[in-house]
């Protein structure tokens, strides 16, 4: 029986080796699948340096579309805070100046009224609008313009964790901003498009700058 305790050890060791690198594997996987990972290498390096991504335009109907993200370091409930702090927005998103959260409407949905002023090709542009808001506890919410200023304003936000880079460097999460536009015919063409290329980074980084007053 003795000649055959080599073997039974070498099975042991090699099962026991087949299953460390499966778990090992598993988190590896794990590890590079997260929200960051699954962008492109260019956007994952701009936002590891602190910047703003965007991207989109104005397809032929005339829907501006944009898809913007930023790194925040906070957690989900630090940044859920901020962006959900309706009727304080006006106090550090750029143009805007009113941010009221009405009753809530036949559904249950938040109601959102809302007010911006920019200047637009030199002239001071004044627009309101209402949306209703669906909210997914720390995780996204989403809007839909109900009445007012666009012909279609839909969009969300989103909120998810990643991987502290390096180790122990504190929670990150990456934020998510969508939005899908369409103005009346009283505007321009490409006047939408080009505001919202210019605002939504700065609404971005104004965001990311109040979560981090906050947190200080």
């Amino acid at each position: 029986m003795k000649k055959f305790i080599p073997v039974l050890g070498i099975c042991s060791s090699l099962l026991a080796l087949s299953s460390l690198l499966f778990l090992q594997g598993a988190s590896a996987q794990k590890l590079f699948d997260g929200p960051i990972d699954r962008l492109s290498a260019e956007e994952r390096v701009a936002l590891r340096k602190g910047n703003v991504s965007i991207d989109g335009g104005e397809d032929k109907g005339g829907v501006v579309k944009y898809t913007a993200r930023v790194l925040v370091n906070a957690s989900q409930q630090e940044a859920w805070a901020v962006l959900t702090d309706y009727n304080n927005l006006k106090k550090f998103i750029p143009n805007l100046v009113e941010s009221t959260l009405l009753t809530p409407d036949a559904q249950g949905h938040k109601r959102l009224r809302q007010t911006f002023q920019r200047q637009v090709l030199f002239v001071p542009v004044r627009f309101s609008f209402t949306v209703a808001v669906t909210e997914q506890a720390e995780e996204k919410f989403q809007f839909e313009r109900t009445e007012g200023f666009f012909e279609q304003f839909t969009g969300g936000w989103t909120l998810q964790p990643v991987e502290a880079i390096p180790p122990g460097s504190g929670p990150k999460i990456l934020l998510t901003y969508q939005v899908a536009a369409k103005a009346d015919n009283n505007i321009p063409k490409g006047i939408l498009r080009e505001t919202f290329k210019e605002d939504i980074p700065n609404t971005m980084e104004s965001i990311r700058q109040e979560i981090s007053r906050r947190r200080s």
